[in-house]
C-alpha cells in the first residue's frame, strides 16, 4: 500500500477526499482502470441483497463462463 500511496504522491494526484463526491467518483474510475486491465471475462454479473447480522448486505456475484477446470 505504501508503494501505491508513493506513486499517487509522485504523480501529484489530488487525494480523493479533497474532491467533490462526483469528482472523486470520476477520478476513482480513471485511477482504478489500471487494476481492472486483463480481468477475465465473466458470463454474468448479478447484484443481490442478502441478510447480514446487522441488516441487508448488497453483494455482487460473478459467474464464470462454463469451464471443465475445477473451481476453487
Amino acid at each position: 500500500m505504501a508503494e501505491i500511496l508513493a506513486m499517487i504522491a509522485a504523480k501529484g494526484l489530488t487525494p480523493l477526499h479533497e474532491l467533490t463526491p462526483a469528482q472523486a467518483r470520476a477520478e476513482s474510475e480513471s485511477r482504478n482502470a489500471y487494476w481492472n486491465e486483463g480481468a477475465p471475462a465473466v458470463a454474468k454479473i448479478e447484484d443481490v441483497t442478502i441478510e447480514g447480522p446487522r441488516g441487508p448486505l448488497h453483494v455482487r456475484l460473478y459467474f464464470p463462463h462454463s469451464s471443465s477446470a475445477p473451481a476453487p
